[in-house]
This record gives structure tokens, sequence and C-alpha cells, in this order.
């Protein structure tokens, strides 16, 4: 009896010593459970021991991703499609990529509720087409919107480190760039500038990660926009611009769809409600944002003045002639 009471004693004292599993559960090589705290800005992981797991084997240490997910070894998972229409659409991760795969769900016909994930469902994988066959010569057109690198980047770093989505899994450099989004705004800034400098040491892994990676890193890479049909930017007025897109695709029955996902006079999307004067003051910083992500810059250099078009290769081709006419 007295041994059934010690050992009591002893699970209770155990129990004590392990922080509660406050945020979640789930399973690591060689452990049964982890535990997750959120008692100091930190954050820390316990095992079923009730030891402190290292920041290098968190759950987020590796891709929480499944690999056919990944945006550089499986391209198609970035590409949406429209097959009765034949539209295929480059979407990028801080570009309005929840809006634009809600776009194509409802352009195929895949209603879901506002819980359910948009992202998966319209892709060229799940749609079952491969990219050979989206061509110009098959009749499909190709569509993209494009945002400003830096832009972009501030977003990102608003969402994955100081909002803390996915648990901070997708902040870069690390978790330990995290902070409370309380915090100071001089205090915001300091940190932003210290993950700039840090991931231009390391931009391998800032790429690695599609909230981070370079536009053009995107759909197989890109380094011009000539394999695009239609060219936009996500600014201004992005609603005539989706309209204007899916119009000259001929699509004309969907303008409710994009006025609930583009709504007019707004950007739409991940538009970043953080100061970019006050974030973009350090000379340095804004450097080192132009080095990382020099292609995308080059590339909003290359965007037609109309800031949004489709390639019209019939007219193109008769105006080259009548010109040639001329001189003839």
């Amino acid at each position: 009896m007295h041994l059934f009471l010690w050992l009591a004693i002893a699970d209770l004292a155990l129990s004590l010593k392990r922080p509660p599993p406050i945020i979640g559960t789930g399973m690591l090589p060689g452990m049964t459970s982890f535990f997750m705290t959120r008692d100091s800005p930190s954050q820390e992981y316990w095992d079923n021991n009730g030891s402190i797991i290292p920041p290098g084997e968190w759950p987020w240490a590796s891709d929480p991703e499944p690999p056919e997910h990944d945006f550089i070894q499986y391209p198609q998972s970035r590409v949406l499609v429209a097959p009765q229409y034949k539209l295929a659409f480059c979407y990028i991760e801080k570009n309005a990529c929840t809006a634009f795969a809600s776009l194509f769900n409802s352009l195929n016909n895949i209603w879901m509720s506002e819980q359910d994930d948009p992202w998966w469902n319209s892709t060229a994988v799940s749609q079952n087409i491969s990219l050979s066959e989206i061509t110009l010569e098959n009749g499909w057109k190709w569509g993209v919107f494009l945002r400003d690198p830096a832009a972009r980047y501030l977003s990102a770093w608003g969402s994955k480190c100081l909002q803390k989505e996915e648990n901070g899994w997708n902040c870069r450099p690390g978790t330990d760039g995290l902070l409370d989004k309380a915090s100071s705004p001089e205090f915001q800034v300091l940190s932003f500038e210290d993950a700039t400098r840090r991931n231009h040491e390391n931009q391998s892994r800032l790429f690695d990660n599609p909230h981070w990676a370079k536009q053009s890193q995107f759909c197989q890479g890109f380094h011009d926009l000539s394999r695009f049909d239609f060219v936009g930017l996500l600014e201004k007025d992005v609603n005539s611009q989706v309209h204007q897109m899916l119009h000259q695709a001929h699509i004309w029955d969907m303008d409710s769809a994009v006025d609930k996902y583009f709504p007019k006079a707004h950007v739409h999307g991940h538009s970043s409600h953080l100061n970019e004067s006050l974030f973009f003051k350090s000379p340095e910083t804004v450097r080192l944002i132009h080095e990382m992500y020099r292609d995308d810059f080059k590339l909003m250099e290359r965007i037609p003045q109309s800031r949004s078009t489709f390639r019209k290769p019939m007219l193109i081709a008769a105006l080259l002639i009548s010109i040639v006419l001329c001189y003839l």
C-alpha cells in the first residue's frame, strides 16, 4: 500500500514539473509528444519527460508543409488553372494568394466554407494538368500579379515574425526573431533592421521559404515577363485589374466573385499595415533589401506603363506587317 502511495506522489510531482500543453501536442522523432507553453516571449517546447526541446529540434525546424507543396521542386503547386477557360495563373505567396486561390475555386465551381483552406484545390496538380499542356499553342493564357518587393518583404516580416502566423514557423531568419506585436514601434524597427541584416547574410534559407522567396523564383522561375499574357500589379485599384484579366480571357460571368475577393477601391490580400516610412528610414536596410531582391526590382521595371496588360500576338503581328509594307 505504501509503495502505491509513494508512486502516486512521485507521479504528481512529475506532472507539476511539466508545463501544461497550452497550444497543442504533436509528434517528434523519438518522442511520444511535445508540449508548448507561452509563458515567455521566447516560447518553449517540452518533451513528455519535462525536458526543454532545443530550438533546432522544434517542430518548425523543418518545413511543416508536405513535399508536394514545395514551390521549387513542384512548381505546378503554385499554378492555378481554370481548364474550362484555359486560364492559368502564377500565384505567389504574399501577393493576395488566398484571394486568387478563392477566385479560381469559384471559376472551377469549387465552393468552400470560410473555414476551409482554399489554396490547393485549383492548382495544376489537383486539376491533373501538367505544365507542358499549358501553352499558347494549346490555347492557354497565363496571368501573374506582382508586388513591390520591399513592401512584400515588410509584409512577410509583419505577418510571420510580428503577428507570428503559423506559430512562427515561417519567421526568418528564425524563431529567435519573433517579437511581441505589442512592443513599441521603435523596438519593432530595430528588430526588423536586425532581421534584415541576418537575412542578407543567409539568403539561401530566406529564399527556400515561399513567403520570403523572390517572386521570380515561382512557377519554374522567370527573369522577364514574356511568358505571361497578363501582368498585374498589386497596388491601387486591384479590382479593375482582376476584372480586366478575366474579361480578356473571355470570362464574363464572374464579376460578383471578383468583387467579393477583391473589393473595389481596396488593395486586397496581404497588404501591410506597417508604416513603410518608419521601417525603411534606414538607407542601409533599404540597400540590403534591394540587394536581396535585385531580380524582382528588375521585373518591376519591365511592367508595362498601363500596369496591367494582355499580350495580343495577332495585333502585334499585324502592326509589324503594316510597318514592313510601308517601306516596300
